[in-house]
């Protein structure tokens, strides 16, 4: 399980547009929430801003995490993460290290929070 804190750097992010990397802030909020559709990983986590913009996902090695094994793996609803780092080659933006900052979100929070 996943403790507050913890921070994960983001794969997949060499196919995400310059500009959308560009547009994130340190601090920015995020939502990590379970991919349900993603073919390659069945724990796959989507990472993405408030508005809903895909900026990544979590390495699949670590997504496990973000499952509860007590329940056989299943997902913890949608966790709130911030945007810690970026890492830069040649001057671009090439990576993004995202820390949690809260635990899951109920149902009823998930209403409020997208």
């Amino acid at each position: 399980m996943v403790k507050e804190g913890t921070i994960f750097p983001l794969v997949g992010v060499k196919f995400i547009p310059q500009e959308v990397l560009n547009g994130l802030s340190i601090g920015e909020q995020l939502l990590l929430e379970h991919d349900t559709n993603n073919q390659f990983d069945k724990f796959a986590v989507d990472v993405k801003t408030l508005d809903g913009e895909h900026i990544g996902y979590i390495k699949s090695t670590l997504a496990g995490r973000f499952t509860n094994p007590a329940e056989g793996g299943v997902h913890q609803g949608i966790w709130l993460g911030l945007v810690k780092e970026f890492t830069y080659h040649e001057g671009a933006r090439v990576g993004v290290r995202v820390q949690i900052t809260d635990t899951p979100l109920t149902e009823a929070d998930e209403v409020d929070a997208v």
